[in-house]
């Protein structure tokens, strides 16, 4: 069985190769070149398949993780800008006045948090990347669940600072809001009792309600709420004792007193709102920040994956290039080694032959193992050495003939010869 194989194999390969030799010269050429051209087409084919694939891998590093890494970053500068303005509003709308601190700050901040919104619908239509490339322990899904949990700790943020702004403006400063209508009381009070002899003790105890009042306006503290109480309800006290006020007047001061106390307590009450309200933006603003960290992350470790997958390409790309390289040469040589001897030894066995001959050996003989225009010469060749050899022998016989006719030439005359000479000499 073994033997048969075997058999069949060298079968097989002598096949081919007697196929080879039976190919003209041209054919041989057209075959080498052909197989130099199709090693050509592997390296071209190679080279752009690598190209290929880097490229193909680069751009997912631009349209995946970079790109994730690139919206995740512009989403928190975003986000700083407009927590920048809503600092600059809570700062500055007393001085700047409320409505112009509108239009400077929560106008902007507003425009910020709507591009905010846009960017995560951004981030969003990249999340089928994690798909094709996961990172450990974050997928799609996850990634997904945190851009809704940011969208919508947008929305809270966005209507808790709102919400501050509002509650700010009814609040009011100096003359508008809540703090313009305590004030217009205080005033009314200050009117009826100031400028008036005898009543110097009320005026001594509205100074320290409006020094308390100032106190918490400056420091928000509780205490200073408490004192205002405490001297209020001694100005009324004094109001009810004074001798020197008339019984309308000391009910028209202590009914100013209690609308007084009314609109500062609401006041304050108003101020407890706003602190509340800021709370809940400073708890909105750190739960983006911290779901912004998480995506910024994702984004950085997916744009290094991507990033060192492409590189990982880019060098197998040129090892393989390099290997394709080094085996077509390889193969070319040895292509153009095989085709060199195929026809630089048959035509120096040609030269070796007619060197041969030249010397007179005609009975040297050139070898015929294509079928080729080499192998075609050779047997021409051989088939001239032939035809010479004969005619070389045809002349050599005839020269020995002619030196024969030559020597009877030269024999005496017939008479003087002994009789059967002739005959002895020719037999």
């Amino acid at each position: 069985m073994n033997m048969t194989l075997t058999t069949d194999t060298m079968t097989a390969g002598t096949g081919r190769f007697n196929l080879w030799r039976r190919l003209s010269l041209s054919r041989k050429l057209l075959v080498a070149f052909g197989a130099a051209f199709l090693l050509a087409l592997v390296i071209a084919a190679s080279g752009l398949f690598g190209l290929n694939r880097v490229q193909g891998s680069y751009e997912n590093a631009l349209s995946g993780g970079l790109k994730i890494q690139n919206r995740s970053d512009h989403l928190g500068s975003q986000f700083l800008e407009a927590r920048r303005r809503e600092k600059d509003f809570l700062l500055n709308w007393k001085t700047e006045g409320y409505d112009l601190a509108y239009s400077n700050y929560v106008a902007p901040n507003q425009d910020y948090t709507a591009d905010m919104r846009a960017t995560i619908q951004e981030l969003n239509a990249l999340a089928p990347t994690l798909d094709r490339n996961p990172l450990r322990g974050y997928s799609q899904a996850q990634y997904e669940s945190d851009l809704v949990t940011l969208n919508q700790e947008v929305v809270i943020y966005d209507d808790s600072f709102l919400a501050a702004v509002k509650v700010l403006g009814q609040r009011g400063f100096v003359d508008t809001g809540l703090e313009g209508e305590f004030r217009k009381s205080v005033q009314a009070i200050e009117a009826k009792i100031y400028d008036r002899p005898g009543l110097e003790p009320l005026v001594v105890t509205m100074l320290q309600i409006r020094r308390r009042e100032k106190d918490y306006l400056l420091r928000g503290d509780q205490q200073y709420v408490t004192n205002v109480h405490e001297f209020v309800t001694q100005l009324k006290d004094q109001v009810t004792a004074s001798e020197l006020l008339q019984t309308g007047e000391k009910t028209e001061i202590r009914t100013l007193a209690d609308d007084y106390l009314v609109k500062f307590d609401d006041l304050v009450a108003k101020d407890v709102e706003v602190a509340a309200k800021i709370e809940e933006v400073r708890a909105a603003a750190f739960a983006i920040q911290r779901s912004i960290n998480r995506v910024e992350s994702a984004g950085e470790e997916l744009a290094v994956q991507d990033i060192q997958t492409a590189k990982t390409n880019n060098t197998q790309t040129f090892t393989i290039t390099a290997i394709t390289v080094i085996l077509a040469l390889i193969g070319t040589l040895i292509l153009a080694s095989v085709l060199s001897r195929q026809i630089t030894r048959p035509v120096t066995q040609l030269t070796n032959t007619a060197r041969e001959i030249a010397a007179g050996r005609f009975n040297t003989k050139a070898e015929v193992n294509t079928s080729d225009e080499i192998g075609t010469l050779a047997q021409t060749f051989n088939t001239m050495t032939d035809r010479l050899g004969a005619a070389f022998e045809d002349v050599r016989r005839r020269g020995s003939e002619l030196a024969t006719v030559a020597e009877v030439g030269t024999l005496p005359p017939l008479f003087l010869i002994p009789k059967g000479f002739y005959r002895k000499w020719l037999t």
